[in-house]
């Protein structure tokens, strides 16, 4: 039988999760700033995504007993990254059964269609990289970085092979690492 997590640590959880999903910049300010006309696209995806992965990610480090200060940007950057990757989905197919197209038809924010493909997919690796080079010094830091780097050029490339655009795709996993 598990025994519960001492009382500072849930309540620290808690908290992290509760800003993560709350009205003020968390998930829920996000889809309330759907409803807005005039959007500031990256404030969008921090509150939307970002701040929810930054909760996992900080509440993962504290549950473990790290640091989840050295955690919070790597969680918004991961958030905000998983929210292009989205928008590319959403502008190009790709993931069975999300149907194409549904953030323009709700006139909701996407990086595809404001700024374009190749500029969303720039951001993107921008994101993945200012990530990499901020994983902490941990045992297993290699491991989690490859694993990372996996997900992201997953992400990224799969509504890819539904477009045709003539400029090369990224490959994440594939790169020289970015930091030692």
């Amino acid at each position: 039988l598990a025994t519960a997590p001492p009382t500072p640590l849930l309540a620290d959880v808690t908290m992290r999760i509760a800003r993560g999903v709350g009205a003020v910049g968390g998930m829920i300010a996000g889809q309330a700033w759907e409803s807005e006309t005039d959007i500031d696209l990256r404030a969008y995806h921090r509150a939307k995504t970002a701040a929810l992965f930054e909760a996992c990610v900080t509440c993962g480090a504290a549950i473990a007993g790290g640091e989840p200060a050295a955690w919070e940007h790597i969680g918004r950057l991961l958030g905000e990254a998983y929210q292009v990757a989205d928008d590319l989905y959403d502008a190009c197919g790709g993931v069975d059964g999300k149907p194409v197209g549904q953030d323009a038809a709700h006139g909701r924010p996407n990086a595809v269609t404001s700024t374009g493909i190749h500029s969303a997919l720039t951001h993107f690796q921008s994101l993945v990289s200012r990530m990499h080079r901020t994983i902490p010094d941990v045992p297993g830091r290699l491991e989690f970085s490859h694993g990372l780097l996996t997900l992201c050029d997953r992400l990224v490339n799969t509504p890819l092979t539904r477009v045709a655009d003539p400029r090369p795709r990224p490959a994440l996993a594939n790169q020289q690492p970015l930091c030692n």
